[in-house]
């Protein structure tokens, strides 16, 4: 049986909405209106945060589809932490590579925002979205204990990586071409050893999401047709993205590409497929292969949203003309309007709830309607009706018509031991 969200629940998949959505448009106000690309520039760096904020949208919206209506998957709250994680890191960024050119010292806020963008970088995109996400898909658990043995370690790499980040001496990113030192970096002289040991803890972090993804392999060769089906959609518009992006960032980091790549339409292409892979992905398995029961998500989205948008147009209709009434009654408004306004929308919800549903069902969903009405139909003869015969018709009638079976046969034992046959042959 599905178990629906609660009221925490659904706040925490909507939060994720307004923080993601409110973080696209900060993106693209500093991307399009604080620092506007030039029309020399080819566009790589000024719009590459845009596909990544988006990105980061799509994992609210099926946080929120999964989280309402599938809480016990883990995949839908695993999404909606990437995005809560992604809206907080890509302004920042975005901010840092593209605006900030003042040749004066660093202000203090902006170093440390710097600091949290980077550290949430490689605590919550590295290991959940780009490794976690490919070894949980499609049912939101791992495939063997060895895989969560790996998944652990890729963790512990990334959290190595960040403690190195923030507190060892050195550039924690560039700004106009300066490096910016972590606001919490340690002022203590440090062995030799630790510049390699920061390259030992970073290149794995990025090499390991490639094997967590190379992992689907393993899942598709074990798995049954419709998973299969879901992999190969995940594999081509998320994996192939994704590994496409990783693999550009770890060509620039070992120095194998020149610096304007990053200037590059191809640079902007790998983004576009390696931000948007995962999300995009996942939405086309839950509409297209009805990965989490996506008939029920989507009838319960339109029956409760028409709902809700007729009971608030009503609510507020009332209103207004309650006050217009009493107004010219008393000459002022008084709480009566709201309160009685209340009451009416409180007793309308389940009356208008039922029509509306009843009227999505005869509109989108007409073979389910029917059969409910089979069913009534047939429980008014069952009760009223007594002979055995007509009863037995009906209900070979009623399974042909509900289940459209290619034949149907009755058999009933009488009480003299001989048994009686009702059938129906197409």
């Amino acid at each position: 049986m599905t178990r629906h969200a609660n009221s925490w629940q659904k706040f925490f998949a909507w939060t994720t909405l307004v923080i993601s959505g409110a973080s696209f448009l900060l993106v693209l106000y500093i991307s399009l209106v604080l620092c506007p690309p030039t029309i020399a520039s080819t566009l790589g760096e000024e719009l590459g945060s845009l596909p990544a904020a988006l990105a980061f949208v799509e994992f609210a919206l099926l946080c929120i589809l999964i989280v309402t209506f599938r809480p016990e998957n883990r995949i839908g709250w695993l999404c909606g932490v990437i995005s809560i994680g992604g809206a907080i890191v890509i302004p920042v960024g975005n901010y840092q590579y593209s605006c900030y050119s003042d040749s004066g010292p660093v202000p203090p806020e902006l170093a440390i925002g710097i600091f949290v963008s980077t550290i949430l970088f490689f605590l919550v995109i590295i290991p959940l979205m780009f490794t976690l996400l490919p070894l949980w898909f499609p049912n939101g658990q791992f495939l063997s204990p060895r895989w969560r043995a790996f998944w652990y370690v890729a963790l512990g790499l990334a959290v190595g990586s960040a403690l190195m980040f923030a507190f060892s001496p050195g550039a924690l990113a560039q700004m106009a071409g300066r490096p910016i030192a972590s606001p919490f970096e340690l002022d203590i002289p440090l062995p030799a050893w630790v510049a390699p040991l920061q390259r030992f803890f970073f290149f794995p972090a990025l090499v390991l999401p490639l094997i967590a993804n190379a992992s689907l392999v393993v899942r598709y060769r074990r798995a049954d047709a419709v998973t299969r089906q879901q992999l190969k959609v995940f594999g081509i518009l998320a994996v192939g993205g994704v590994m496409l992006l990783l693999l550009v960032e770890l060509a620039g980091f070992a120095g194998l590409l020149d610096k304007s790549f990053g200037e590059s339409w191809f640079y902007l292409f790998a983004l576009i497929v390696g931000w948007l892979g995962y999300p995009t992905a996942i939405g086309v398995a839950v509409l297209r292969y009805r990965l989490y029961d996506i008939e029920v998500i989507i009838r319960r989205t339109l029956i409760y949203g028409v709902v809700t948008g007729m009971l608030v147009a009503l609510y507020f209709g009332l209103v207004i003309l309650f006050q217009r009434i009493f107004a010219g009654i008393v000459g002022e408004s008084t709480e009566i309007v709201t309160v009685v306004s209340t009451l009416i929308i409180a007793a309308l919800f389940t009356p208008l709830r039922n029509r509306v549903q009843a009227a999505i069902d005869r509109r989108f969903y007409r073979k389910k309607y029917d059969a409910q009405k089979v069913l009534q139909k047939f429980s008014e003869t069952v009760r009223d009706e007594t002979d055995i015969d007509k009863l037995t018709a009906e209900l070979v009638n009623v399974v042909n018509e509900t289940m459209q079976p290619r034949s149907v046969s009755l058999w009933l034992k009488r009480g003299d031991g001989e048994t009686g046959r009702q059938g129906y042959n197409k």
